[in-house]
C-alpha cells in the first residue's frame, strides 16, 4: 500500500475556488456591513466510490457526483486470485448538519475506496470588528487494516491562512477528533470550511471508516450565514458514522465467505 492517502479531489479544482473565492470577497467587501445571505457564495460537492476485483476489469465499479446527496452505495461480489471475495464502499450525508462520512470495505483479492468531500463558507453577520465564535468539531476514523483519513479547515478567505485545521490519517486502529474553542474572527467576512473523508481498502480483508461535522455559534446580536444547502446545527460531540452498520454487515459477509472456503477444504 502506498504511504500516501489517494486523492481524489483534484488540488487544481481546489486552487481555481480558491481564487475564485478571493475574488468574490473582494467584490462583496465593498457592499455595507452586515454582510448578508446574498454575499455568501455556494457550496462545492464531491461524493465519489470506486471498488473491483483484482485483474478482472469487468468487475470494476466507479460512481460520482459533484451534486448535493445523502450518499452513494456500491458493493460487488466475484472471484479473486484466492477465491470468492467481495467489496463495498459507500459515503453518507446529512448537509443540514452539516456531517460527511465514508466507508470502504474489500477482502482478499479485491479493493474499494469512497470519498465525501464538501467546501463550503460561512460568515458572522453583525457589528463590524470581530466577534468570539465557538467552533465546535468532531469526528473520527476507524480502520481493520485499510486506511482511513479525515480533514477539517477553517480557513480566512482574503487571505487563505487556516483558522482551525485537523488531519487523521491512519491504517488500522482508530482515532476521534474533538473540537470545543472560541476563536476572535472577522465580522462580515467570507471563511472557507473544508470538510473531507476518504476510505481506502485493498486486498487485505479489512475496512476503513470515517466521519466528520463542526457547528457554529455567536453571541447575542451576530448570526451565522453558510452556503445555501448547508446548515449549522449542533450535534454529539462523538457521533456514530452512518457507514457503521454497513461496516458491521460486510465484516459479517466476509465471516461467512471464510467459513465457506474453510468449509470446501475440509470437505475436499
Amino acid at each position: 500500500m502506498t504511504q500516501r492517502m489517494p486523492r481524489f479531489f483534484n488540488r487544481a479544482v481546489l486552487m481555481f475556488m480558491t481564487v475564485a473565492g478571493l475574488a468574490l470577497f473582494t467584490a462583496h467587501s465593498a457592499k455595507a456591513v452586515p454582510i448578508t445571505q446574498s454575499d455568501i457564495p455556494g457550496p462545492n460537492y464531491t461524493n465519489r466510490l470506486f471498488g473491483g476485483i483484482v485483474n478482472d476489469p469487468s468487475s470494476n465499479q466507479f460512481q460520482g457526483s459533484i451534486l448535493p446527496t445523502p450518499g452513494l452505495s456500491m458493493s460487488g461480489s466475484g472471484n479473486g486470485p484466492s477465491g470468492p471475495t467481495l467489496f463495498n464502499a459507500s459515503t453518507s450525508n446529512n448537509y443540514s448538519t452539516p456531517s460527511v462520512s465514508a466507508f470502504a470495505l474489500a477482502n482478499a483479492g479485491a479493493t474499494a475506496q469512497a470519498q465525501s468531500y464538501v467546501n463550503y463558507f460561512v460568515a458572522f453577520s453583525g457589528a463590524d470588528g470581530t466577534v468570539p465564535v465557538n467552533v465546535q468539531a468532531s469526528g473520527g476514523v476507524d480502520s481493520t487494516g485499510g486506511r482511513a483519513y479525515m480533514q477539517f479547515e477553517l480557513q480566512l478567505v482574503s487571505s487563505g491562512v487556516d483558522v482551525a485545521s485537523q488531519i487523521l490519517d491512519i491504517t488500522g486502529g482508530s482515532q476521534l477528533f474533538s473540537l470545543n474553542q472560541t476563536y476572535q474572527l472577522a465580522a462580515n467576512s467570507l471563511y472557507r470550511v473544508i470538510m473531507d473523508t476518504e476510505t481506502f481498502s485493498q486486498g487485505n480483508g479489512g475496512a476503513a471508516s470515517a466521519h466528520l461535522d463542526p457547528f457554529f455559534s455567536v453571541p447575542a446580536g451576530f448570526t451565522v450565514l453558510t452556503s445555501t444547502g448547508i446548515g449549522n446545527a449542533a450535534v454529539a460531540t462523538t457521533p456514530i458514522p452512518a457507514a457503521l452498520p454497513l461496516f458491521a454487515s460486510g465484516l459479517g459477509i466476509l465471516g461467512f465467505i471464510g467459513r465457506r472456503r474453510k468449509t470446501a477444504t475440509v470437505s475436499a
